[in-house]
């Protein structure tokens, strides 16, 4: 039996820690709010529904923002993962390229000296089956477009197409 929807599992499932954070954050927010409102609001005549319903209101508008703020940070972390692995498959002649190296001074390797491990290349977990191959360059040539290459990311359903340069002539 679930008791949650689809939509409210899948936003607890999310991969980023610092997101997963930012969730329960802007939950408990919410749920402090509506406890504090109704705390706040009562009084010896009954419930000041005015006082509540602010309140209310308040906590729900902050909790959204720090849950829509965990939904970007999500978004950027998936960019940044699709990007290295793009990268890492599309070698650039005499030099590779990868966005986490970018910020790093780091010296080049002298003659005799050992190189440093290199991270394991994030594996891709999904099939691109050969139907879906050939779906995607239906796709392209009907537009008179040549697939040159299709690469698969990390993210489940989401590929690079590389079109020949003679497409777009």
């Amino acid at each position: 039996m679930y008791l949650l929807g689809k939509g409210v599992r899948s936003m607890f499932e999310k991969k980023n820690t610092i997101a997963k954070i930012l969730i329960i954050i802007g939950v408990a927010i919410m749920g402090i709010g509506f406890v504090f409102g109704l705390i706040v609001g009562t009084s010896r005549e009954g419930l000041l529904w005015s006082v509540a319903f602010s309140t209310w209101f308040s906590s729900f508008v902050y909790g959204m923002i720090i849950i829509g703020l965990s939904g970007v940070i999500e978004l950027l972390d998936t960019k940044l993962t699709v990007t290295n692995s793009l990268l890492e498959q599309i070698k650039i002649p005499d030099k590779e390229f990868n966005l986490s190296d970018v910020h790093k001074n780091e010296r080049p390797i002298q003659k005799g000296e050992k190189q440093a491990e290199q991270p394991k290349k994030p594996e891709n977990l999904w099939l691109l089956y050969d139907e879906d191959r050939e779906r995607i360059k239906d796709l392209f040539s009907k537009d008179g477009k040549i697939v040159e290459k299709i690469i698969k990311t990390p993210v489940e359903d989401l590929c690079f197409v590389k079109l020949s340069s003679e497409s777009f002539q």
